[in-house]
């Protein structure tokens, strides 16, 4: 699995839409192994700021989601 947006340049601000997408880069795990992946928001220092629904990465290749303005301050 290879992330393709955001990257590290990206920018997602608080009340407003931010999008993750995904493809299947064809190294083990394939995303049909996978299946439902529990997913969050999290800090630079890896703590959870905001949880999001759970995504079934064998059967979307994104979701979008709006960042809670109070899980912390807009940066790359």
């Amino acid at each position: 699995m290879q992330v393709t947006n955001p990257v590290q340049s990206t920018v997602c601000h608080g009340g407003q839409s931010c999008s993750v997408e995904w493809i299947d880069n064809g190294e083990s795990p394939l995303l049909s192994d996978i299946g439902e992946c529990t997913v969050g928001l999290y800090t630079g220092e890896y703590v959870l700021a905001q949880s999001l629904p759970s995504v079934d990465v064998s059967a979307t290749a994104s979701f979008t989601f709006t960042p809670n303005p109070a899980a912390g301050p807009n940066g790359p």
